[in-house]
């Protein structure tokens, strides 16, 4: 199924910044290389909001490239490994927008903390990325566990950012016990 904005319900979460979210799909940021970040709990709408604007850039005729961040680690390993990371490093600093799905859920190596923040210091400045987390910066030293690393990667990635909290309430729990609660309504009739 696409995600889009239009297809994002917003009246499940009226605490996210529809107007905002909707100038951002018009892709100023790509031209500014400013990234934009969503922080919260799993199931706010993260992800779907991260792959809508990473549909409307393309639809905009942007490259566009998703990968989760532990996808990504894998792949630079596997680059690595082949005497081939510096191809597929440059592949990821050449996308107009990169989008990193789940960056902090799960903690990192040393060395593919490193090879993920060359992934970051290619775009720096440069092309945005969208990057969603399920952690607040604060506990991002226990995804990478060089503190100076975790700190050059925050600074990297919020260096005139958009920062969008989603908030605490699974929207797709909320989705399924309603459905729940109308079933066992059904049935009582």
């Amino acid at each position: 199924m696409l995600k889009t904005l239009d297809g994002f319900d917003f009246s499940r979460a009226p605490h996210l910044p529809e107007t905002q979210l909707r100038q951002l799909a018009n892709g100023e940021y790509i031209d500014k290389a400013e990234p934009i970040l969503f922080l919260g709990e799993p199931g706010t709408g993260k992800t779907h909001l991260a792959t809508a604007l990473g549909m409307a850039a393309a639809a905009a005729g942007r490259r566009v490239r998703f990968n989760t961040a532990a996808g990504l680690v894998t792949e630079l390993v596997e680059a690595r490994d082949a005497r081939e990371l510096g191809r597929v490093i440059r592949r990821y600093s050449r996308v107009d927008l990169l989008i990193i799905d789940e960056l902090a859920y799960l903690p990192l190596s040393r060395s593919d903390a490193e090879l993920l923040f060359r992934v970051l210091g290619e775009r720096h400045e440069l092309r945005p990325l969208v990057v969603t987390t399920n952690l607040p910066f604060s506990e991002w030293t226990n995804m990478f566990p060089d503190p100076r690393l975790c700190r050059a990667i925050v600074d990297r990635i919020t260096h005139r950012a958009h920062i969008i909290d989603t908030g605490t309430s699974s929207i797709r729990l909320q989705e399924t016990l309603a459905r729940t609660q109308k079933k066992t309504s059904k049935r009582k009739e």
